[in-house]
């Protein structure tokens, strides 16, 4: 559930650990008390159709070199 005048933000990681796919997306919800980690994951054996899965209407992020090796990029 999507708190008021909170951020959604969709992180993509590559062969993270622990998960059966290949590709993973969870969501994070930023306010100005920092980020939370939410329950909603998506699992996907292509970064296609893992893409596709994504809520609509988001804009892609490309991932910093600060990152984890793990994450591709994020959707805000």
């Amino acid at each position: 559930m999507t708190q008021d005048n909170a951020l959604d933000i969709w992180t993509v990681y590559a062969m993270p650990a622990g998960s059966a796919a290949p590709f993973v997306a969870r969501r994070f919800q930023v306010d100005s008390d920092g980020h939370t980690l939410t329950d909603d994951i998506l699992q996907a054996e292509t970064l296609a159709a893992l893409r596709a899965q994504l809520p609509p209407g988001l804009i892609r992020l490309a991932r910093s070199e600060r990152d984890d090796p793990n994450i591709l990029e994020s959707w805000i």
